[in-house]
Protein backbone atom coordinates (compact mmCIF):
# COMPACT_ATOMS: atom_id res chain seq x y z
CA UNK A 1 0.00 0.00 0.00
CA UNK A 2 1.02 3.65 -0.89
CA UNK A 3 0.22 6.07 1.05
CA UNK A 4 -1.13 9.49 -1.06
CA UNK A 5 0.40 13.08 -0.26
CA UNK A 6 -1.59 14.67 2.47
CA UNK A 7 -2.07 18.06 0.37
CA UNK A 8 -3.50 15.30 -2.26
CA UNK A 9 -6.18 13.75 -1.12
CA UNK A 10 -7.70 12.25 -4.47
CA UNK A 11 -3.77 11.43 -5.86
CA UNK A 12 -5.22 7.72 -5.43
CA UNK A 13 -7.09 7.60 -8.37
CA UNK A 14 -5.02 5.85 -10.86
CA UNK A 15 -5.59 3.28 -12.93
CA UNK A 16 -2.78 0.28 -12.93
CA UNK A 17 -2.28 -0.87 -16.30
CA UNK A 18 0.28 -3.86 -16.71
CA UNK A 19 3.46 -2.15 -14.64
CA UNK A 20 2.16 1.42 -15.73
CA UNK A 21 -0.23 3.50 -13.77
CA UNK A 22 -2.05 5.99 -15.64
CA UNK A 23 -2.30 8.85 -13.27
CA UNK A 24 -3.84 12.52 -12.83
CA UNK A 25 -1.21 15.24 -14.02
CA UNK A 26 -2.89 17.12 -10.84
CA UNK A 27 -0.96 14.83 -8.67
CA UNK A 28 2.80 15.29 -8.50
CA UNK A 29 3.65 14.76 -5.07
CA UNK A 30 1.80 11.29 -5.20
CA UNK A 31 3.01 10.32 -8.44
CA UNK A 32 6.89 10.81 -6.69
CA UNK A 33 5.94 8.33 -4.50
CA UNK A 34 4.46 6.04 -6.73
CA UNK A 35 7.92 5.92 -8.75
CA UNK A 36 10.06 5.90 -5.61
CA UNK A 37 8.44 2.34 -5.58
CA UNK A 38 9.30 1.39 -8.96
CA UNK A 39 5.81 2.05 -10.56
CA UNK A 40 5.80 3.46 -14.30
CA UNK A 41 3.58 6.63 -13.83
CA UNK A 42 2.02 7.83 -17.42
CA UNK A 43 0.33 11.07 -16.51
CA UNK A 44 -2.83 12.63 -18.33
CA UNK A 45 -4.27 15.91 -17.66
CA UNK A 46 -7.58 14.90 -16.35
CA UNK A 47 -8.21 18.84 -14.34
CA UNK A 48 -11.53 19.19 -15.58
CA UNK A 49 -13.38 15.92 -14.68
CA UNK A 50 -10.95 16.82 -11.08
CA UNK A 51 -13.56 19.52 -11.26
CA UNK A 52 -16.41 17.27 -11.29
CA UNK A 53 -14.86 15.17 -8.53
CA UNK A 54 -13.98 12.32 -11.12
CA UNK A 55 -10.90 10.80 -12.35
CA UNK A 56 -9.28 8.29 -14.42
CA UNK A 57 -11.05 5.45 -13.19
CA UNK A 58 -14.06 7.13 -14.43
CA UNK A 59 -13.23 7.13 -17.73
CA UNK A 60 -12.44 3.82 -17.66
CA UNK A 61 -13.73 0.80 -19.17
CA UNK A 62 -13.13 -2.78 -18.01
CA UNK A 63 -12.80 -5.79 -20.20
CA UNK A 64 -12.64 -9.38 -19.02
Amino acid sequence: MIDVDETEPSGGNALLIGDTAIHPASYPKTQKRLEAHGIAVRTVDVSELIKAEGGVTCCSLVFS
